[in-house]
């Protein structure tokens, strides 16, 4: 098994802190947010926590950390949820999950293409943050009927980026709607919400709301 020890980047008080780097750190912020919402994968204190090191206005972690072992798209899972759990965008996995999932994204891999583009999305592991590129991937996977892809990009249409995607209940409705039919479970959830509270340009129906509630204890997360 590999040993990996990182270091996070170098503090800055926010006096010292480049105008430019806390708008950078802003931008980042909003992405963040999104990407884990989309997820349903990161609670505030993750995303605070990831945008304040896009910063470098918070102390630096050190990680003694022990790569799982394989090559496998499930192998990359398990660094990426250890990743994820950190609540770090320094954490290691991130790399070593980016060094399985950018190989098989090559060969059109659904799933690898949907989580390259996240990284891309948030700037973690070794992937720039580049969200033109991020979109391309997700949509691409989104191509081959990944449910998580569809989940989120109804999530960008629903609140819009006015980059690439343009806001549109209907899209989102649509995309969510896709997704939901392949089990993933943040759309499953936003779909009830929808029909309890008659969003999305939905007439509530608390009968749909009940029957897509039923399908959440097996809908899946990726």
């Amino acid at each position: 098994m590999t040993m990996i020890r990182t270091l996070s980047h170098t503090t800055f008080s926010s006096a010292q802190t480049p105008a430019r780097s806390v708008a950078s750190a802003a931008a980042k912020l909003m992405l963040l947010v999104i990407g884990c919402l989309a997820l349903a994968g990161c609670d505030s204190e993750e995303k605070q926590r990831l945008a304040d090191e896009k910063a470098g206005l918070i102390e630096p972690l050190e990680f003694d950390w022990t790569a799982p072992q394989g090559d496998s798209f499930d192998v990359a899972m398990k660094a990426w949820d250890e990743a994820s759990a950190s609540k770090s965008g320094n954490h290691p996995g991130w790399v070593f999950a980016e060094n399985i999932i950018r190989p098989l994204a090559e060969k059109d891999d659904p799933a690898a293409l949907h989580h390259l583009g996240i990284l891309h999305f948030v700037g973690n592991g070794g992937a720039d943050f580049n969200h033109h590129q991020a979109a391309q991937y997700i949509k691409a996977a989104a191509a081959q009927n990944y449910p998580p892809a569809h989940g989120f990009i109804g999530f960008q249409t629903e609140t819009g980026d006015g980059v690439m995607f343009l806001k549109s209940d209907e899209k989102a409705l649509e995309s969510y709607r896709q997704a939901a039919d392949g089990g993933h479970c943040g759309s499953i959830k936003r779909l009830v919400r929808a029909y309890t509270n008659g969003e999305l340009g939905l007439t509530a129906d608390p009968q749909k709301a009940s029957a897509l509630e039923a399908k959440i204890p097996n809908c899946m997360r990726r």
